[in-house]
């Protein structure tokens, strides 16, 4: 596996993807504490997940790519 940099434009992408996903994640949250609608929590855990994981890409500036690494054949 090797680690791809990303450029500036990109980071800033994937910050507000990140950003939404929590946002996302937070009102399916509230949407199924009022009863409005039952979500499930699988749901709410996966867009958080994406989220945070939008949110360290940003924030590390590179993101793992399938392939030969260093120490790879």
């Amino acid at each position: 596996m090797t680690w791809t940099h990303i450029n500036t434009p990109t980071r800033l992408v994937a910050l507000l993807c990140g950003i939404g996903g929590m946002a996302a994640a937070w009102m399916l949250l509230r949407i199924s504490k009022s009863g409005i609608e039952d979500v499930p929590p699988p749901v709410i855990v996966l867009a958080l997940l994406a989220g945070l994981g939008f949110v360290g890409v940003a924030a590390m500036g590179r993101f793992p790519r399938p392939g030969p690494g260093k120490n790879g054949p």
